[in-house]
């Protein structure tokens, strides 16, 4: 139910927010997406040699995972569908997450 408003009066209620962290813990970038073959992941940081990374499905299963390595890494025999790259950083835990699309 709406209730009018009767008079000069209007409150100001605070919004109601959560904190999150406005920047992630390093970037990457996944190309080509889509991919058909193979992809690459490019990360903006020193230390790439000290990253893993996980291919999961939409239901959070791990399809793949292994050490970052400069280089392609090849899905031909990923069905098509969605999938979520998740890169780990080796030494403090942080991870991102980057949606990558399989097609033919």
């Amino acid at each position: 139910m709406i209730r009018p408003l009767f008079g000069d009066t209007i409150v100001n209620t605070p919004a109601v927010s959560i904190n999150e962290p406005s920047q992630t813990p390093f970037d990457f970038s996944v190309y080509p997406n889509p991919a058909s073959h193979a992809f690459f992941m490019d990360v903006q940081s020193a230390h790439t040699s000290d990253f893993k990374f996980q291919i999961c499905n939409n239901l959070g299963e791990i399809i793949r995972s292994g050490k970052m390595a400069h280089g392609r890494t090849l899905i031909s025999d990923l069905p098509i569908g969605f999938y979520f790259i998740r890169l780990t950083e080796n030494k403090t835990g942080d991870s991102v997450t980057r949606k990558l699309v399989v097609e033919n």
